[in-house]
């Protein structure tokens, strides 16, 4: 599983390099095919905001917000958060915000997009769907031009709907930090190793909306030289409800 994180990460992140220096380009290519645009307030604590591709995080994460769209943007005085902009087929193509551009290109059942900013590119996405139903999402945030944060959501749908989804986190410590600081953590010498953790959740579902979920134990180290994230508290017992109202 190790190599597989490591191989994902290393795809994703030449799939960024070969995007680094075309960013603009293709980014005001795509401004030129927006027939609708529209606008968001809040949501910026979560990945694209009100339209995350997740269908869950939002749910799972405690404090994250999808934000709420505008309806008359001649009434709001503020500028708005996020700027989202559809071409003719009604698919979402730019994003922009105070602090990042993006933009999404498909493929048949994928779809990429990379978030920059003036400096580098922050971070690059990659959904599958089948039957515009998603079946995966990965987010990679980079620093120094190198993945440093991996995670990835699979989907797995029974016949109410959602049922199960496997949250993988891996962060693969690969960047430079400064010997101040993991001489802080570890022994004079050591490289801080990398970073793991797997948790799988289990929907229910009311009245066709989305219901109540739970964690369950996943027995899935990579090996015992890669630290997972510790447990805060045993959730494995604990059902949760599910606050927002929503078909999945």
């Amino acid at each position: 599983m190790y190599e597989i994180l490591l191989h994902e990460c290393d795809r994703l992140q030449e799939v960024a390099h070969t995007c680094q220096k075309t960013c603009n380009t293709i980014y005001k290519d795509l401004l030129n095919d927006v027939v609708r645009t529209e606008y968001a307030r809040g949501g910026e604590t979560i990945h694209r905001g009100y339209y995350c591709p997740s269908p869950v995080y939002d749910i799972i994460v405690g404090g994250a917000s999808r934000g709420r769209l505008l309806k008359d943007m001649k009434r709001i005085k503020k500028n708005p958060d996020y700027t989202f902009g559809f071409n003719a087929n009604n698919e979402l193509i730019v994003i922009q915000n105070s602090f990042y551009r993006e933009f999404i290109v498909r493929d048949q059942h994928t779809e990429l997009s990379i978030i920059f900013s003036k400096y580098c590119i922050e971070a690059i996405t990659e959904c599958r769907y089948v039957d515009n139903q998603i079946q995966s999402y990965i987010y990679c945030l980079l620093l120094e031009g190198k993945v440093d944060e991996y995670r990835k959501e699979e989907y797995f749908y029974g016949d109410e709907g959602l049922q199960f989804v496997d949250w993988y986190h891996f962060m693969p410590m690969r960047i430079h930090i400064p010997k101040e600081i993991t001489e802080l953590v570890f022994d004079k010498g050591e490289k801080m190793p990398p970073i793991y953790s797997h948790e799988k959740y289990e929907f229910t579902h009311k009245d066709g909306y989305l219901y109540q979920y739970r964690e369950i134990p996943v027995n899935d180290s990579l090996n015992k030289s890669i630290p997972t994230f510790p447990d805060i508290r045993p959730l494995a017992d604990l059902t949760f409800d599910v606050r927002l109202k929503r078909k999945v």
